[in-house]
């Protein structure tokens, strides 16, 4: 999974997770006029967009972005 940021990382944080097939280069597009109030965070799936990592599972996914 890549993590893609835009905005100021000091703002607040909208996480967005594109939909299946998709990738976060459409979210970032759709959103790209709030960045300047909000930090967006929009990661790429594996297998996704700007990932060039295999997709395993959405399991797999999930353990990327669980911190213990």
């Amino acid at each position: 999974m890549k993590i893609n940021v835009t905005g100021n990382e000091e703002l607040p944080k909208i996480v967005c997770v594109h939909p299946l097939l998709g990738s976060s280069g459409g979210v970032l597009d759709i959103l790209k006029d709030l960045k300047g109030e909000y930090c967006i965070i929009a990661p790429d799936m594996s297998a996704h967009g700007s990932d060039t990592e295999d997709f395993i599972s959405a399991k797999e996914e999930a353990k990327t972005v669980i911190i213990d």
